[in-house]
């Protein structure tokens, strides 16, 4: 195996115990998000260079179906 798949390898365990050790967070953004929309609040997503496209993605993704047959989410 080479060094540089060994590297790309361990930056993803890394990046995955990292998740793993904050997944309270994770948990609790997720929960602010469900209270919002179970209150009627739209989801607000911004950016600025590439984390705006990302952004413009993620709230294409809430409105339309994606892997699960279900209403739209109101985002923007």
């Amino acid at each position: 195996m080479s060094e540089s798949l060994k590297k790309k390898i361990n930056s993803r365990i890394h990046q995955l115990n990292i998740l793993l050790q904050e997944k309270k967070n994770i948990y609790d953004a997720i929960h602010l998000l469900e209270t919002a929309l179970r209150e009627g609040n739209k989801i607000i997503l911004f950016g600025n260079g590439g984390s705006a496209m990302q952004s413009s993605h993620m709230a294409a993704e809430l409105m339309n179906e994606f892997y699960i047959d279900r209403d739209g989410l109101p985002a923007i």
